[in-house]
C-alpha cells in the first residue's frame, strides 16, 4: 500500500536495538534507510537486484557487498519485498487519522455557530454554550448604578468635569436616596463653580 502521509515515525531505540541492524556499516545502514524511504512511499521495493541497485544508484559491486546484511529486515511477498515494522507503523497512522476524523466528526463545530454575546447584557445576562465535550460559560455584567459623574451631568445639563475630584462610588452615597435640600446645594455649588471657572 503506499503511503498517505508522507512522513512515518522513526525509533532509534527500536532500530538501534535490532541486533541486524546494528551490525550494519554505515554504507549498509544508510542503503537500508534509503529503501524504507522508498518502501513507505510506494509500499514496498522491488526483489530484483539491478532494479535496487538502480534505486539505489550504486555499482553492482557495492550492492552485491551491502545486500546480505540488509535482506534479512524484509521479507518477501509476491515479488516485492515489504518491512513488517514499516508496515505496522503504516496501519497505526490509518487507525490514528479514522479515530480523529470520527472524533471531529462528533464534536466538531464551525466558529460562526457560537451565539453572539450583547455588549449590553444585564448582571444576570449568562449565555452557556457545548462544544463538545466542553462547556463554555461567558457573563457579562454592566453596572446599572449611577455614580456622582452620572448625577452631576444630569444636574449641570453637560458633562460633567473630568478635572473634578470626585472620589470613588460607594453603595452609601450613590445608592441611597438623597433628599430634595441635598439636592438643591449640589445644583448651586454647581453653578457656583462653574461661574468661578469661567471668571
Amino acid at each position: 500500500m503506499k503511503a498517505q502521509s508522507p512522513a512515518f515515525s522513526f525509533y532509534p531505540k527500536d532500530v538501534l536495538s535490532d541486533e541486524r541492524c546494528s551490525a550494519m556499516t554505515h554504507q549498509e545502514f544508510g542503503i537500508h534507510i534509503r529503501l524504507l524511504c522508498h518502501a513507505w512511499m510506494e509500499g514496498s521495493i522491488p526483489s530484483d537486484a539491478t532494479r535496487l541497485q538502480r534505486i539505489l544508484k550504486v555499482s553492482s559491486k557495492t550492492f552485491e557487498a551491502c545486500w546480505p546484511a540488509i535482506v534479512g529486515c524484509w521479507e518477501d511477498q509476491g515479488g516485492r519485498l515489504v518491512q513488517v515494522r514499516l508496515e505496522r507503523e503504516r496501519e497505526r497512522q490509518i487507525e490514528r487519522s479514522a479515530i480523529n476524523a470520527e472524533r471531529g466528526r462528533k464534536g466538531g463545530r464551525p466558529r460562526s455557530s457560537l451565539p453572539a454575546i450583547s455588549q449590553h447584557a444585564s448582571p444576570e445576562k449568562v449565555t452557556q454554550h457545548n462544544r463538545g465535550s466542553s462547556r463554555i460559560t461567558v457573563s457579562t455584567a454592566e453596572s446599572t448604578t449611577p455614580t456622582k459623574s452620572a448625577l452631576w451631568s444630569g444636574l449641570a445639563g453637560s458633562k460633567p468635569d473630568q478635572s473634578l475630584p470626585f472620589p470613588s462610588p460607594s453603595p452609601l452615597t450613590d445608592n441611597a436616596t438623597i433628599p430634595d435640600q441635598s439636592l438643591a446645594i449640589l445644583r448651586r455649588q454647581s453653578i457656583q463653580e462653574r461661574m468661578r471657572r469661567i471668571s
